[in-house]
């Protein structure tokens, strides 16, 4: 199946990352760009010649605007903006009752597999848990997405994690995970030094996602249907 590719945030870093390694799948055989200043999402004759597939890197508000748009023309959607409320994640799972919709706190596949281990080793050891967070200077939300979700995945094995978060020079993102016990202690860490990571990772999921019924999916659902 071919496809063009909608980029909501396409002049941001993971905009552009997004369309240099779109260029690596064959299935791809359009980009669109969307960013503020264009506001294609305005329009509602906006030509694609493929399949549309939607992936949003941009901002919670960008996000839902993308959303906004899907449901109205039937387009599965990536987002992997970070930083919503809660009450703009409620519109989020609204929006995936009528589309498909993939959301996750990070694109990396290496850090969703760490997830589960860092669950597995909370409800194994009875540690402290302390999550570290390291990012560029122009993130805007601390604690990171991720680390959130490290906590979450902590939280569903019964026990709580401490977060801390620091925003130095160019770092594309550090996780570092301390599980500490009497005499020993546990490090869990993804280190990305590329955001090509990423960007990749959104791509598969939303090939993954085309021809999907609607619902919210995740990369937890991505790895039951890859096993």
């Amino acid at each position: 199946m071919s496809f063009s590719l909608i980029i909501n945030g396409c002049e941001g870093k993971m905009g552009r990352e997004v369309a240099a390694q779109s260029r690596l799948f064959a299935q791809i055989k359009e980009i669109i760009g969307i960013d503020k200043d264009n506001n294609l999402f305005s329009k509602t004759d906006l030509k694609y010649s493929h399949k549309p597939l939607l992936i949003d890197f941009s901002s919670p508000e960008g996000a839902l605007s993308a959303l906004k748009f899907c449901q109205t023309n039937k387009i599965p959607a990536v987002i992997g903006t970070t930083g919503f409320s809660e009450k703009q994640k409620r519109e989020i799972l609204s929006f995936s009752k009528k589309i498909p919709v993939f959301l996750s706190s990070n694109m990396s596949a290496a850090v969703n597999l760490t997830f589960l281990a860092a669950e597995f080793l909370a409800g194994n050891l009875d540690f402290d848990i302390h999550i570290h967070e390291t990012h560029h200077t122009a993130k805007k939300d601390a604690p990171s997405g991720t680390a959130l979700t490290f906590a979450s995945f902590i939280e569903k094995a019964g026990k709580k994690a401490a977060i801390t978060s620091a925003r130095i020079g160019d770092i594309k993102g550090e996780h570092e995970i301390v599980f500490a016990g009497p005499g020993e202690k546990v490090v869990l860490k993804h280190c990305a030094f590329d955001r090509s990571i990423f960007a990749g990772g959104a791509i598969k999921a939303g090939l993954w996602l085309a021809g999907k019924k609607p619902g919210l999916y995740n990369f937890q659902d991505y790895f039951k249907a890859k096993i």
